[in-house]
């Protein structure tokens, strides 16, 4: 099954410890020297949907994402002061789960396993799965990028934005927000239309500012989506050629044992998710007493 242009190489059999997947992470090591690893944990195989952006997983979601952002902003205005990025906004955003156009990832191969087997997943009777990216370090974004805002700000674009129609002039529309952002970004959009809409219909890796503790905690990145043609078209969107991506399937029954053992490495919820309601929930487990 190809995902997004790739067939996804499954390695060997499920795990069943940590030290089988340190073998295997170890082997990935060996490859080029100018390639960066990058690994995702999903709670199970979920097939053509895998490594899909939450906002895509519901109609309403991507027809409605300018909405969402909006209200999300109005609502924590403070938090955003003038001039901040649409990215940022969003990276943000998708910390707190309103759904995005970005799919995180970590350079920690830890952390996915760890998101992968999350105790707290509800797909208790699937093997879970950690995959890993391959791709050059040249592939990788900086967060200000003028090619990430021109992905990111189509997030605050209409349900209709459409660059396949001659008759709406959406690209203005796309660049006029843009600037708002990066006042000079016209003068490099001027005559490039061509080149911009070819450049709408990639997936892009970017690091991002480390904005949260989570995201410092979890050593985190992005995969930030753009569209096919319509806001409402996410397929036909590919990752980039030199990337490669193979899977770690981890059997369920071991699910618990190995939640323990990346305890004693540190990974638990509180590392990886430090805000004041999930520590406290931690916490209070630890001292869990039934009556």
């Amino acid at each position: 099954m190809k995902i997004f242009g790739k067939t996804i190489v499954r390695i060997g059999k499920p795990i069943q410890s940590l030290p089988e997947f340190f073998n295997i992470i170890h082997e990935k090591l060996r490859i080029d020297p100018d390639c960066k690893l990058l690994f995702r944990g999903e709670h199970r195989d979920y097939g053509e949907t895998a490594l899909l952006p939450q906002v895509f997983r519901n109609d309403n979601w991507i027809q409605n994402e300018d909405v969402m952002l909006n209200n999300y902003i109005a609502k924590f205005h403070e938090a955003f002061p003038k001039g901040i990025s649409t990215f940022d906004i969003i990276v943000n955003a998708d910390h707190f789960s309103l759904p995005s156009r970005v799919l995180d990832v970590s350079y920690s191969p830890l952390t996915a396993l760890y998101m992968a087997c999350n105790p707290d997943s509800t797909d208790i009777n699937d093997d879970p799965i950690v995959y890993i990216f391959e791709l050059p370090k040249r592939d990788i974004h900086n967060w200000n990028s003028d090619t990430v805002a021109l992905l990111a700000n189509l997030a605050r674009m209409k349900g209709n934005f459409d660059v396949t129609n001659p008759n709406h002039d959406t690209l203005s529309t796309l660049i006029h927000t843009i600037r708002e952002e990066k006042y000079d970004y016209y003068n490099l959009y001027e005559g490039k239309e061509h080149e911009y809409k070819n450049i709408l219909n990639q997936i892009i890796c970017v690091e991002s500012k480390m904005l949260n503790q989570r995201i410092s905690n979890q050593r985190g990145l992005f995969f930030l989506f753009g569209i096919n043609g319509t806001k409402q078209n996410f397929k036909g969107l590919s990752f980039n050629d030199s990337v490669r991506i193979s899977s770690i399937a981890i059997q369920k029954e071991k699910k618990d044992e190995i939640m323990k053992e990346l305890t004693v490495y540190g990974y638990d919820k509180m590392t990886m998710f430090p805000d004041m309601e999930n520590v406290c929930e931690a916490i209070k487990a630890e001292f869990k007493q039934t009556i």
